[in-house]
C-alpha cells in the first residue's frame, strides 16, 4: 500500500497503519542504500588525481619523449677553460701566419674541435677563418649531428695560417650565420692574436663600428685573446663588451 492510498474521505483501518509504516521506513532505507552504493561506483571509477589539498598532481603520461624543460635547456659547451651557453654556436678564427709562429692554431683547432664534438644533435653552428681572406665551412648553420662535426674536425685540420688579418669580413659572414640559426639562442666568438691588420692598415676602428653596428638583433659574441700585448687585448676586450659578450685571454 503507498501513501496515495491514505488520501480520501474515509481514514484508513487503525490495524493496518503499523504495516504500512513499516513498508514505507523500508522503502526509504533501501533507497538510502542505493544512493550509498551509486555513489561508491562513481568514486571507484574518478582516478585520484588530486592531492589533499585538492591541487592537481603531476602523473607521468606513460610518454618516453622530452620534456619540455628538457627541450629548452641550453646547450654548454667548454671553450679555452671558460664556460659558454647557447644553442647555437659560431666561431670566427683568426688564421693570420702569426697563428703558426707558436701553435696558436694548433690549440686553437683543437679547442674547437672539442666544443664540437660535446654539441648535441639538436645544436647549430658554424665556422669561418680570417687572413688576408674569409674561408667559410658551410653557408648556411649546420646542425651538429655526427656527419657535420666530422666535415667540421677534417675542415679546420687543412687550414694553415698565413696572410694578414683581416677580421671585418669575416666578423660579419659570422653574424650572418649567427642570425640565419634556427634555435633562439646563437652565440659568437672571435679568436684572435692581435689587432685586425688588413693589407697593411689597422681597422680596429672601423671593426669597433661595424661589426656592433651589423650585431641586429643582437647575438652575444664572446672574444678570447692567444697573446698577451696590450694593443690587441684592449680592442678584443672593446669588442666583446660592445657585444654583449665575455671576454677571456689565454696569454699566448
Amino acid at each position: 500500500m503507498f501513501p496515495s492510498q491514505l488520501r480520501g474521505s474515509h481514514p484508513p483501518n487503525p490495524e493496518l497503519i503499523p504495516a504500512m509504516l513499516e513498508r514505507l521506513r523500508r522503502g526509504q532505507t533501501a533507497r538510502r542504500l542505493g544512493f550509498l552504493l551509486v555513489a561508491l561506483i562513481f568514486a571507484a571509477l574518478i582516478p585520484a588525481s588530486t592531492d589533499a589539498g585538492g591541487r592537481p598532481l603531476d602523473l607521468p603520461s606513460g610518454g618516453h619523449g622530452v620534456s619540455d624543460d628538457d627541450e629548452d635547456a641550453p646547450e654548454t659547451i667548454a671553450f679555452y677553460g671558460s664556460i659558454y651557453e647557447g644553442d647555437a654556436f659560431f666561431w670566427c678564427l683568426d688564421r693570420s701566419c702569426s697563428m703558426g709562429w707558436a701553435g696558436e692554431w694548433t690549440i686553437l683547432s683543437a679547442e674547437v674541435g672539442s666544443a664540437i664534438t660535446s654539441l648535441s644533435d639538436e645544436a647549430e653552428f658554424g665556422l669561418v677563418a680570417y687572413g688576408s681572406g674569409t674561408s667559410q665551412w658551410k653557408q648556411v648553420p649546420v646542425r651538429a649531428e655526427t656527419g657535420a662535426r666530422n666535415s667540421a674536425l677534417a675542415w679546420l685540420a687543412a687550414i694553415e695560417p698565413q696572410g694578414g688579418s683581416c677580421l671585418l669580413p669575416a666578423a660579419l659572414t659570422m653574424l650572418g650565420l649567427a642570425h640565419a640559426a634556427s634555435p633562439p639562442n646563437p652565440v659568437g666568438f672571435i679568436v684572435s692574436d692581435g689587432l685586425p691588420f688588413c693589407d697593411g692598415n689597422d681597422t680596429s676602428s672601423t671593426c669597433l663600428q661595424q661589426i656592433p653596428a651589423a650585431n641586429l638583433p643582437p647575438v652575444p659574441i664572446h672574444t678570447v685573446y692567444v697573446a698577451d700585448d696590450t694593443p690587441g687585448s684592449d680592442f678584443l676586450r672593446s669588442l666583446a663588451e660592445s657585444c654583449g659578450g665575455r671576454f677571456i685571454v689565454t696569454g699566448g
